[in-house]
């Protein structure tokens, strides 16, 4: 089990709770139900990234989002732009936590009764929410108050073993997906991050602000960059370190990183398509003795240039 401390869950309720998302996040707000949960994003009006998140229906107008805590701020101020339009509410939940859960089945289906079978399905018990997430190997995360944590956790605790939230991660990195941090804020549009793969990016549903950006990438443009996975050797990286190629020119830039063993760190890096299509030495910037590896990603990474969806 793993306490996933490094994230926030914020409640968002009201009649247009709904609605309000829809025109903010990439992801169909109408196909998040109390069964299926969905990765997303918030985007500026350029497209540009403000937060990826996780977010779950718990009843048909409450709604909680999981997102790293230390970009949560500022994904509530630049939301709180749009709210004042709507009947809905924020709320940062300093009461609640996240929980990573992987292997066992049978620890779930003892809190839960049922297993999630497919990824972003999700179930609900006891104050606690749990959604299937990506992996090698079956993978929960347990949205819940500090209430039913402390009722649960010796039942919890007797079933498996306290872990550290950095195995958490690379299992995140092996998965493909990937994470917005203070370094790479407004940085990248969703699909250089491989967001249209994971399911978070909805091109039927309606404008939501960044749409037009994001949409015209996928059906006019080119996309030159996408997130690929690494293994680095010899060196230490860390979010928003850039990526070099030939003639020590950069073509990308870290955007999550954690240590594998003792030599090597496996990171997920926005880079140059071409640059990597035409096996260019990759390295950290200003690391010459470090190696970058390049390895498969656990899915396909759908190209822009796609049709339109049809009306």
């Amino acid at each position: 089990m793993y306490p996933l401390r490094s994230y926030r869950l914020i409640s968002i309720t009201g009649p247009d709770a709904e609605k309000f998302m829809q025109g903010q996040f990439t992801c169909d707000m109408a196909l998040i139900t109390e069964k299926h949960s969905s990765l997303g994003a918030c985007c500026n009006n350029k497209g540009r990234m403000i937060a990826q998140f996780r977010l779950v229906r718990v009843e048909s107008q409450s709604f909680l989002l999981r997102c790293p805590e230390d970009i949560a701020d500022a994904l509530l101020q630049h939301l709180s732009k749009y709210k004042v339009f709507y009947k809905c509410e924020m709320t940062p939940l300093d009461d609640y936590g996240v929980l990573g859960i992987c292997g066992d089945e049978d620890i779930i289906s003892q809190l839960f009764g049922q297993t999630p079978t497919e990824v972003n399905a999700t179930a609900r018990s006891k104050q606690m929410t749990m959604i299937r997430v990506p992996g090698d190997q079956p993978r929960f995360e347990i949205f819940a108050s500090s209430e039913a944590i402390s009722q649960q956790f010796p039942s919890l605790l007797a079933n498996s073993c306290l872990a550290d939230e950095t195995e958490w991660q690379l299992q995140d990195i092996r998965a493909g997906v990937g994470e917005v941090f203070p370094t790479t804020q407004e940085e990248f549009i969703p699909q250089m991050m491989n967001l249209q793969s994971l399911g978070g990016i909805s091109f039927k549903k309606g404008c939501y602000t960044g749409q037009e950006i994001v949409a015209r990438m996928q059906y006019l443009g080119k996309l030159k960059k996408r997130m690929y996975l690494l293994a680095i050797d010899n060196a230490q990286g860390d979010i928003g370190t850039n990526i070099t190629g030939d003639n020590d020119r950069v073509i990308g830039s870290i955007v999550r990183v954690a240590t594998n063993t003792s030599d090597q760190q496996l990171a997920l890096a926005v880079l140059d398509n071409a640059s990597v299509d035409a096996g260019s030495p990759l390295k950290l910037e200003n690391q010459p003795d470090s190696h970058c590896h390049v390895h498969e990603l656990p899915y396909e990474v759908e190209q822009s240039g796609s049709a339109r969806p049809s009306r």
